[in-house]
């Protein structure tokens, strides 16, 4: 079931914003520090990526009560061992950042097309999924948010539960070895709305979803649900240990963190904590935007 952030939320810690420093290439570093990665690659614009999403699949949305479909792995909201990081720890122990968004583009990351008006292959699929919002809030560069300035920023035009957005990046875009015994991060900020607020009820948070396609024919693996944070003052590093703490339901057969097709992550409303068919007690989510910055990779604790 769906974690609320008053019983089971997932424990988090603001993070101090890391200082990234740029280092030409996409090859990974050892040592600290961040180096600009694919983020030197030229934007693809919304909608680019890879074609291989809807391998199939569904987004639960926690509790969701009827299922979304998604490019090949569903949500689990709730599911204990999703991680949110102090990134200074992080930094600490030796990352390499492959997305800083400080360089003037995407690096290739757009919104996934998969059941949107955008999939080039909607008549082949499951048809279009009005529960997702991806092609209605395409990845904008951010130039003056960051650290180092520059992020990736979305703006989802939610209303209701069950609805979610997919952002991914295709192979042809960046570079990357092997990432077993790494773990993935990503930090991410919520902001206020126009009147002051948030745009999700504190009592049934929407949650954000890392994934990796893998092994050449795109074989889902994910992170577990992690609980948006609702304090929108500060930036939180979300985490997937690739090796250690993917999530066993939602990963497919196969997955194999030592050949990557693929990188990706998910907003998700959730099932307004709920059983399936229930009258949801909460307001339903409104529009929200979030500030993406400094994708990394760190190995992963023995």
């Amino acid at each position: 079931m769906h974690q609320t952030s008053e019983d089971n939320v997932l424990q988090v810690e603001p993070r101090a914003r890391m200082g990234c420093i740029l280092v030409l290439g996409l090859l990974l570093l050892a040592g600290s520090g961040c180096s600009s990665g694919a983020s030197d690659q030229v934007d693809s614009g919304g909608g680019g990526g890879s074609s291989s999403g809807g391998s199939g699949g569904s987004s639960s949305g926690g509790s969701s009560s009827g299922g979304l479909s998604d490019s090949g792995g569903s949500s689990s909201g709730g599911s204990s061992g999703a991680s949110v990081t102090d990134a200074g720890a992080a930094a600490d122990s030796g990352i390499t950042c492959l997305w800083t968004f400080d360089d003037g583009g995407l690096g290739g990351w757009a919104f996934n097309t998969y059941q949107t008006s955008a999939d080039p292959f909607l008549d082949a699929d499951m048809g279009l999924d009005p529960n997702n919002l991806s092609a209605q809030g395409a990845p904008t560069l951010d130039p003056t948010v960051g650290n180092p300035p520059g992020s990736m920023m979305v703006t989802i035009p939610f209303t209701g539960y069950n609805q979610k957005a997919d952002y991914h990046v295709a192979p042809t875009n960046f570079s990357i070895p092997d990432l077993t015994n790494k773990v993935l991060t990503l930090t991410a900020k919520l902001e206020l709305t126009d009147d002051g607020g948030y745009p999700f009820d504190k009592s049934a948070p929407a949650g954000i979803v890392i994934y990796i396609k893998t092994g050449g024919s795109y074989i889902w693996g994910q992170a577990p649900w992690a609980n948006i944070t609702d304090d929108a003052t500060k930036w939180f590093t979300y985490t997937f240990d690739v090796t250690n703490g993917f999530d066993p339901v939602n990963t497919k057969t196969g997955f194999d963190p030592s050949s990557i097709d693929e990188i990706g992550f998910f907003i998700d409303t959730g099932g307004c904590g709920v059983a399936a068919g229930a009258t949801c007690p909460h307001p339903n989510p409104t529009t929200a935007t979030f500030h993406i910055d400094n994708i990394c990779i760190r190995a992963a604790p023995m």
